[in-house]
């Protein structure tokens, strides 16, 4: 993380790697970070990209977009707008960020933005008060959820041990959230292997994932450089593994992620997968 933190995407960035892009089939571009509305030329490259005719989203955790004047300028140039919060309140939520204020100024985010998205992402310290964050975020008018694992990169690898929650906690959870939201609002689970989901399988985000190109900094021995990664599928740092072979899932589940297997093993996929895997999974 340190490598790339004095590091800045200039407007000539966003112009070259649009250039090279759209020619290729992108049509939709989504801003994350770090944290996208610090930026000082936000503005700027969301016109730029709105003047292109291009799809916008912005993956933030409400920081600048809680300022009422900010979101005014911002959010019409939008078409999708994902907050991050963690916890139902602001106890849980600001231990997590470790910034005092973040869980006000990401309600007040939610609250400037139409049918926002949510993202929460869980760890044991917020695991117990998940379904109370989900039921929160649609008090806020939240369009859908997305419950995330933690993924191991940058510093979510470097305090992994600590940050992953265990897959066979998965299941209740997955399952308890479904109950208490039904079909008010979609909710969707990232990062996860199907059978760690239960009855909720069929919530996989796996199953509605669109192919992507990532443009992020890299390291390489001449420097840090932005470099383009396409996902044809959702398998950022994730493999099957043995217990995968015979699920009716492989084709469209991506699996663990490798660190959790590298550290835990894969007995857990074992014990809840087993023989009561579920159908084929359905079509989204």
């Amino acid at each position: 993380m340190r490598t790339f933190r004095r590091r800045r995407v200039t407007m000539a960035h966003v112009e070259a790697t649009l250039k090279h892009w759209m020619p290729r089939g992108v049509r939709a571009v989504h801003f994350t970070g770090g944290e996208p509305t610090l930026h000082p030329d936000l503005l700027a490259v969301l016109q730029r990209c709105a003047a292109l005719g291009l799809r916008t989203g912005l993956g933030t955790n409400g920081w600048r977009l809680s300022e009422p004047a900010y979101a005014a300028r911002i959010a019409p140039l939008l078409d999708e707008v994902i907050v991050s919060l963690h916890g139902p309140n602001a106890e849980v939520h600001d231990a997590l960020t470790l910034r005092p204020g973040s869980f006000d100024r990401a309600v007040r985010a939610l609250r400037h933005v139409s049918r926002p998205g949510v993202n929460v992402v869980v760890t044991p310290a917020s695991l117990p008060t998940l379904v109370d964050t989900v039921r929160f975020a649609v008090t806020l008018g939240a369009a859908f959820i997305l419950i995330s694992a933690v993924s191991p990169e940058g510093a979510g690898n470097d305090a992994y041990d600590t940050l992953a929650v265990p897959l066979s906690a998965w299941p209740a959870a997955a399952e308890a959230v479904v109950r208490a939201v039904g079909d008010e609002v979609p909710v969707r689970f990232f990062g996860l292997p199907a059978c760690a989901l239960g009855a909720a399988r069929a919530r996989s985000n796996d199953l509605y994932w669109s192919p992507r190109v990532t443009v992020e900094w890299a390291a390489r021995p001449t420097g840090a450089r932005l470099t383009s990664v396409v996902s044809m599928k959702p398998d950022r740092g994730r493999a099957p593994v043995a217990a995968c072979a015979d699920c009716p899932w492989a084709k469209a589940c991506a699996g663990p992620f490798v660190r959790y297997v590298e550290r835990y093993g894969d007995t857990e996929l074992c014990a809840i997968g087993g023989s009561d895997r579920g159908t084929t999974p359905p079509q989204p």
